[in-house]
């Protein structure tokens, strides 16, 4: 898929190309309950290498280095951030948030070197929510629970209201390009009459990472519109571990995934 407009609007044939799973189709409904995605009421499909969120603490003290160094041999590439926390004791332990998929998490959670690993639940508003589209104000939707949202289908009419205009604008001021103008009391006009209603012009859909706590996806960026998508990805013919410093990237290659089939 190109990836969708954001802030700044570009020309289609400029915009970057992104990979991420198509989740919801045209004319679904899409919700996460609890971190579980959901689509027309059922459990949707889940990849065997989805990944959440996890916090990490050790039996004994490591040094950063050590810790490090104990989860590239895990294979486990990826560290949102350490940070120091006290245990009851009120002494200071090196906790760690690390995103792995289920298999992973099984395997660490047996490790001896390991006290406890438990899932994080974002599941409390947080100003940082405010990102999240449709970007309500007031909204009280999370990463982990978010919905129900209608995915537009072409040829299919719908209610704008104050609360479904923020859900469609883009798509009808942006991808479907009509000039929208308000009064003094700001209503809506678009070609000179009120804007009641909004039939669709193409089909959209709703996509998502496997990275299910640690993805730029449809939950900050909306509908993806049909002429945005362009293929379908073969493979991984490069990868390096991005939480490294640049000049470090280089000696970071991960080997393992490099030519791996999607």
């Amino acid at each position: 898929m190109q990836y969708p407009d954001s802030i700044i609007a570009r020309p289609i044939d400029k915009t970057d190309n992104y990979i991420k799973r198509c989740v919801g189709l045209s004319g679904d409904t899409i919700q996460i309950v609890d971190g579980t995605l959901y689509v027309n009421g059922g459990r949707a499909y889940q990849a065997p290498y989805a990944q959440k969120s996890y916090a990490v603490t050790f039996k004994h003290q490591p040094t950063m280095q050590a810790a490090d160094a104990f989860f590239e041999d895990h294979d486990v590439n990826l560290m949102d951030r350490m940070y120091s926390n006290a245990d009851s004791g009120g002494i200071s332990r090196l906790g760690i948030v690390i995103n792995v998929y289920k298999e992973k998490y099984e395997e660490l959670k047996n490790d001896p070197a390991i006290q406890s690993i438990t899932m994080i639940h974002k599941d409390i508003p947080t100003r940082n929510d405010l990102v999240l589209f449709p970007y309500y104000l007031d909204n009280t939707w999370t990463v982990d629970n978010y919905g129900p949202l209608y995915i537009p289908k072409k040829g299919v009419t719908v209610d704008i209201t104050p609360k479904t205009w923020p859900i469609y604008r883009r798509i009808i001021e942006v991808y479907e390009k009509n000039e929208i103008t308000r009064d003094k009391q700001g209503a809506l006009y678009m070609d000179g009459k009120p804007l009641t209603q909004y039939t669709f012009k193409q089909n959209y859909y709703w996509m998502m990472g496997d990275n299910r706590h640690n993805s730029a996806d449809s939950r900050y960026w909306g509908f993806v519109p049909e002429d945005h998508i362009v293929g379908k990805p073969v493979l991984v013919w490069f990868s390096w571990d991005k939480t490294k410093p640049f000049l470090q990237r280089f000696g970071t290659i991960r080997w393992n995934r490099m030519f791996r089939l999607l």
